[in-house]
């Protein structure tokens, strides 16, 4: 058997098996998990399971553990980082933690993901705290934008999907990440999909929001492939951090759980979560893939110019709905009868 048929052949096994556990791990989860009840800041209106992202992050897991064994040690570091946060993440589903321990666990995940790889690389020393702080603003903005039915989903699948068609050197080992991650995310979908049979919760928001990060990490070997795979991310980058900024300058606690991004508004203004979810994946596919490619292939500074259109498609929607601003009650209405039954 060649090379290549090999490659070919572990690809398949590796897929399939990511979907498979994906599926039974998140019907597990479906009948075993604790309903996450409505509120004032959720987006849901029916007690609806959490935790069904565990699939995914054991996928994640378990691609980076096998590609330690069978390519570079280096991965290891993800697969223990990846690990932690999952188990940490599973545990805050069921009880929540302390901000600062989070905070902590996802500084030494994101630590342990990217350090090996980084010891081996031409970056700068003093360039790496840099890289685990966005790496850490990645595993949180991931956590924040998880708030509609299936939008964490579809976002992850415009980035992997993206990288699979666009990414002109994409590597064996990036390739398994990629499709791993392309399987459970198809697989989890399938009950995520509105309305949401299951959630996702932090357990799987949080890994994918590190998984994408060691990906962009790995794969990018110029600026002009890094900005592509930001480009691929455009819709929660822009949307969390607008939203973030608004708050911040307009003095709310920016801390306490909130339903003020875009993608939010427009779900309620159009009554529907699938509202936002086509939008995605109309940008994702007609903007998005398209200026990821031109950056990719860009001369010289030319990627600024593809990275700065896609940020401004997400920007306008941020402007248009609003977004990070508090929504004003409506006046209550006199009443003019009474109904009698």
């Amino acid at each position: 058997m060649t090379e290549l048929n090999t490659n070919t052949y572990m690809l398949f096994i590796g897929t399939s098996i990511a979907f498979l556990t994906s599926l039974a791990l998140t019907l597990w989860v479906k009948s075993k998990a604790r309903l996450d009840a409505p509120n004032h800041r959720s987006s849901h209106t029916q007690p609806t399971p959490t935790g069904g992202g565990l699939g995914i992050a054991v996928c994640a897991c378990g691609a980076l553990l096998w590609l330690g064994a069978t390519h570079n040690y280096d991965y290891y570091g993800g697969a223990l980082g990846i690990a932690l946060l999952a188990y940490t993440s599973w545990r805050d589903d069921a009880a929540p933690l302390s901000p600062q321990l989070r905070l902590l666990v996802q500084l030494f995940a994101a630590c342990a993901a990217t350090i090996p790889f980084l010891v081996n690389s031409p970056v700068p020393a003093y360039v790496w705290p840099l890289i685990v702080l966005a790496l850490m603003w990645l595993i949180n903005l991931y956590n924040f934008m998880d708030g509609t039915d299936g939008i964490a989903g579809i976002q992850g699948l415009i980035f992997t999907l993206g990288l699979l068609l666009i990414h002109p050197s994409i590597t064996d080992q990036t390739l398994m990440l990629l499709a791993v991650s392309s399987a459970a995310l198809l697989a989890f979908l399938m009950f995520n999909w509105p309305p949401a049979r299951i959630f996702m919760g932090d357990v799987g928001s949080t890994v994918l929001g590190l998984f994408f990060g060691l990906i962009l990490l790995t794969a990018s070997n110029s600026l002009q492939q890094l900005a592509a795979g930001v480009i691929l991310l455009a819709g929660f980058i822009t949307d969390a951090s607008w939203t973030l900024a608004v708050r911040l300058l307009t003095r709310q606690r920016v801390w306490e759980a909130h339903r003020l991004h875009y993608y939010q508004k427009m779900a309620r203004k159009s009554s529907s979560h699938k509202a936002p979810l086509a939008t995605y994946v109309l940008l994702g596919t007609l903007v998005q893939w398209p200026l990821a490619f031109g950056a990719i292939h860009a001369d010289g500074r030319h990627w600024i110019i593809y990275l700065t259109a896609a940020i401004t498609v997400h920007f306008i929607a941020c402007w248009y709905y609003k977004a990070g601003l508090q929504e004003q009650p409506m006046a209550p209405t006199r009443p003019t009868h009474q109904l009698k039954g």
